[in-house]
């Protein structure tokens, strides 16, 4: 093991130390919102509810999401009312999500008397809900 001999090295040595903890520090601490995205629905696939959004069951029911290959912007509907799931390849199903071990909750909107997905979870992964937002 090598010692520090002269002061020379030491000053060459506790530089390149500092800036190192300082490096270090800087990234343990960063905040997710300065962190890099992750990319955007990179193999995820979208479905989209084919039933009736007045009847829970059927936004609940698996069977009633289909696969969509182009995905949905959920603008041509005209009530807040269940439209699609964004769910990761590992989760996915064939044609529909019937297939997936995915729970679906839906949630009366009082005011259009349509059912909205809450939450699509399997376990300890949840998808994402997209549900048409009311419009003016």
């Amino acid at each position: 093991m090598s010692t520090l001999k002269s002061p020379r090295t030491l000053k060459f040595v506790l530089p390149l130390l500092a800036l190192t903890v300082v490096a270090v520090t800087t990234f343990a601490f960063k905040s997710k919102s300065d962190a890099a995205p992750a990319k955007a629905f990179s193999n995820t696939y979208v479905y989209e509810f084919t039933g009736d959004a007045s009847i829970q069951s059927q936004v609940e029911d698996l069977s009633r999401w289909q696969y969509n290959a182009s995905g949905s912007s959920c603008l041509s509907i005209d009530a807040a009312k269940a439209c699609t799931i964004l769910v990761d390849a590992a989760h996915a199903a064939n044609s529909t999500l019937s297939g997936s071990n995915l729970t679906i909750t839906a949630d009366n909107d009082k005011n259009a008397g349509y059912f909205r997905v809450i939450e699509a979870v399997d376990d300890d992964y949840a998808a994402t809900p997209t549900n048409q937002p009311v419009t003016p």
